[in-house]
């Protein structure tokens, strides 16, 4: 193994990164004005630099330093020669090295020191990644890392549109923002990502006039996300990519590690509703450890939305919007369940107050032209399918109904949720008494009274004359004898026989409604 030893810093490591032709001259010209001829080693291959003598032998991969009037013409190896002081012969014939040339006035032992400078920087910064993913893997600190290095905002964006990890090394504190893509560059930005995330090689993305150096994330054939560059601070150089691509396969690593993080060993409530909504089994015991992670739902309530895009717009990816929503929200959980996303939001205890949520929600559906039905409250989540049915129930009947506004609550739904449901084979005019017809067919007839309307509203009314005669304007005695005709056809002796006629009444309505009754005169 070789061994890697800094005089100057006194520190020692097990074999340094290696480098590129491109990343030394990039960063040795920082300091030192030099020139480069010959054929440049894209590859990180090259050992850190040793001082030429007499007695050496050009060999692969390896950094010689010295003065061209003392070093022997290149041969065809693939390594890096610096001569410091003098320019390199006219008859010297570069063939497969790399030639630098220092100006004169520079001192030999001040670039080589510079060198393993360079090396140093770069291995441990090599080493730190090591660390970082052999601990936890974070990807964001890993970001963090290579921003600095690099000198430019590197992003990580993961499979689900959230931007997870970004640093600009010359901002205040060096991070940007984190979380979903902005609604307003999504689309543009989905546009063009599309047809780019089936690229395996890199590839540049332009947005708001900078150049993005892209690399997508795969494990096998599952999308895991894309890693950017950007040229914010500074027009890329060449040894960027370099860099850029040897931090990939940390990026990589890193990503692959935590799919292997199974629902098993961190349990959580997004889990634990996912596998709620897609009928899997869940037992106590990972409910009780999801709650126990997130010790704020212990006393929790909570509502469900179901969501969907109205058709006026393009929908955007599931991933993205259930980050976008959980960003928006605090404490949210969302969870997509085609084609509705599942929305779970959590209320104090005992407050019975959604206007808060209600106002929040309804907000962001207005901006992403979507639809959102709203359950009602409940506490255990064990019955969070049966909460999401309800907000799908309330989504589905407002549109059947062209109801005003993009939000629904199934408490306004539920009766004809019951309605639509309890006709089991029969169509609707099939469970009515015939005599109900009958009256709703004389109603119908030129300046014939409306027995039918007036029966609604004295059932309505919990048969108060009073009050159906007021809304009717009509008065009391015209009221009875009208009551009086329409017993002797319908039955409102009992409670249950008044229950069914009332029934009747709403399902017939509700199903002529929305052009699902033909009309049965013929069965009359």
């Amino acid at each position: 193994m070789k061994v890697f030893y800094n005089k100057t810093l006194g520190i020692t490591g097990a074999d340094p990164m290696r480098l590129s032709s491109d990343i030394l001259f990039d960063n040795l010209s920082r300091h030192t004005a030099i020139k480069r001829f010959g054929k440049d080693i894209k590859t990180l291959s090259l050992n850190p630099p040793m001082f030429y003598s007499h007695d050496l032998a050009y060999q692969n991969d390896m950094i010689y330093l010295g003065r061209a009037s003392e070093m022997p013409p290149p041969n065809h190896t693939n390594c890096l020669l610096i001569c410091v002081g003098t320019g390199i012969p006219h008859s010297w014939n570069p063939g497969n090295c790399c030639i630098f040339t220092v100006l004169d006035d520079t001192d030999i032992l001040n670039i080589f020191n510079e060198l393993q400078q360079i090396f140093l920087r770069f291995t441990q910064w090599d080493m730190e990644l090591t660390r970082i993913l052999n601990s936890n893997a974070s990807i964001t600190d890993m970001v963090r890392e290579t921003a600095l290095l690099i000198g430019n905002t590197i992003t990580f964006i993961n499979n689900r549109l959230e931007i997870e990890a970004a640093t600009d090394p010359t901002s205040d504190d060096g991070q940007e923002y984190i979380g979903p893509v902005s609604e307003k560059d999504s689309r543009h930005f989905l546009g063009h990502h599309r047809q780019n995330t089936s690229m395996r090689r890199p590839f540049f993305y332009e947005i708001d006039g900078r150049r993005v150096y892209c690399y997508n994330l795969y494990k096998q054939e599952t999308y895991l996300g894309l890693i950017t560059m950007s040229n914010r601070n500074h027009p890329f150089l060449t040894g960027d990519f370099e860099l850029f691509g040897y931090f990939y396969t940390y990026i990589s690593a890193a990503a692959e590690k935590r799919l292997r993080i199974t629902d098993d060993t961190f349990a959580t409530l997004k889990t634990v509703f996912s596998h709620l909504l897609n009928s899997l089994p869940v037992n106590s015991h990972l409910i009780s450890r999801a709650l126990n992670s997130d010790s704020s739902s212990s006393d929790t309530e909570w509502i469900c939305s179901a969501i969907q895009f109205s058709g006026q717009t393009e929908p955007l990816p599931a991933e993205y919007l259930c980050a976008l929503l959980e960003s928006r929200i605090p404490r949210s959980i969302a969870v997509f369940c085609a084609p509705y996303t599942a929305l779970f939001v959590p209320l104090t205890k005992g407050s019975r107050n959604m206007d808060p949520v209600s106002v929040q929600l309804g907000t962001i559906v207005d901006e992403l032209s979507m639809r959102a039905g709203v359950s009602n409250i409940f506490e255990d989540i064990t019955q969070a399918r049966f909460y999401f049915r309800q907000a799908v129930h309330a989504t589905e009947t407002s549109s059947l109904f062209s109801c005003e506004g993009n939000m629904s609550f199934f408490h306004d739904y539920a009766l004809m949720y019951a309605l639509r449901n309890c006709i089991g084979e029969f169509p609707p005019e099939y469970i009515m008494p015939s005599e109900l017809l009958k009256l709703r067919i004389k109603g119908d007839q030129p300046g014939s009274v409306d027995y039918w309307q007036t029966l609604k509203i004295y059932l309505d009314n919990e048969m108060n004359i009073t009050k159906t005669a007021n809304e009717l304007y009509i008065h009391r005695a015209t009221l009875h004898t009208r009551l009086h005709k329409i017993q002797e056809m319908i039955d409102l002796d009992t409670p249950q026989k008044r229950m069914y006629i009332r029934l009747c009444l709403y399902l017939y309505e509700m199903y002529t409604d929305t052009g699902g009754v033909h009309s049965p005169l013929g069965n009359v």
